[in-house]
């Protein structure tokens, strides 16, 4: 994929995009089939990298997120301590291929691997995304099978959008700009099997038997039905369904107010397809 400059980026910082993206591509493409990123992705967007990337096109701003990820690594080699090792590539034959990953810190003393990632505070309050755990327990058996002995999984996460003033204000917010969060760490028969399907998956895709991508794949959110009352910018209550939100309005609003309600139906939109999918030019699933 041809990474474009067309919203003016500084120079160097354009450069050094470039040069990251290039040094991760022909890593992972010299030493395995795939890796652990892409593993863990979609398989048919994944595919459809592979078949159209050298037509496909994207501009450079929409890695600065993942350039701050670099300065995070680069940052560690600074801070590096004996007994740690950092940013190294592991390979391991998962199945019919070679799966590579490059982990962010791996106390060797301890066991202790750990990921360093830039998240929402939303983030930290719900839960870690799924695909962190998938990826953090991914490198994990990658570097069992390379005779490495893992005993704990930690996520080192620094908030893009932390604020000092609700922090003091709410004590149920973090306190702190960063967590340090512990990822459960799967049985070895469950990542195995998770590795080894993934696999399977991202194979037949690259062979043309595109599995579509899930809700979860798509960013999916449904439809929703919001009552609002005239006058009032928020919504009263958001619901699932305009029954729901029929059924809502008689038991929660006075009857003198019914006549400055209605509902407003919002419709549902697959976020990553409409903005972020870097091959939605060329997808057989949303061209439908």
């Amino acid at each position: 994929m041809k990474l474009t400059n067309n919203h003016g980026l500084p120079e160097p910082v354009y450069r050094a995009i470039l040069s990251f993206e290039k040094e991760y591509e022909d890593s992972h493409k010299e030493y395995s089939d795939i890796s652990v990123t892409s593993l863990i992705g979609p398989p048919q967007i994944n595919a459809l990298l592979r078949e159209h990337g050298d037509a496909l096109e994207e501009d450079a701003s929409e890695r600065l997120y993942a350039l701050d990820g670099q300065a995070i690594h680069l940052l560690l080699e600074k801070g590096a301590a004996d007994g740690d090792a950092i940013e190294e590539r592991v390979t391991a034959t998962i199945g019919p291929w070679e799966v590579s990953g490059q982990f962010d810190r791996f106390d060797m003393i301890e066991g202790v691997l750990q990921d360093y990632k830039n998240i929402f505070v939303k983030e930290a309050l719900f839960g870690l995304k799924e695909s962190r755990v998938q990826q953090l327990n991914c490198l994990a058996e990658l570097m069992r099978l390379c005779g490495n002995r893992v005993n704990k999984l930690e996520a080192f996460c620094k908030f893009r959008d932390h604020s000092v003033v609700r922090a003091d204000k709410d004590p149920s917010y973090p306190q702190l700009p960063f967590i340090v969060v512990p990822v459960e760490m799967w049985p070895r028969e469950k990542i195995q099997e998770y590795m080894e399907e993934r696999v399977q998956l991202h194979k037949a895709a690259r062979e043309g038997d595109y599995v579509p991508c899930s809700d979860d794949d798509r960013w999916h959110q449904a439809d929703k039905w919001a009552v609002m009352k005239k006058g009032r910018k928020s919504a009263l209550r958001v619901l699932d369904s305009h029954e729901e939100s029929i059924g809502w309005i008689p038991v929660n609003v006075k009857d003198g107010d019914l006549h400055k309600v209605y509902i407003n139906h919002r419709p549902g939109q697959d976020t990553r397809c409409d903005y972020y999918c870097p091959v939605s030019s060329v997808c057989p699933q949303k061209k439908g």
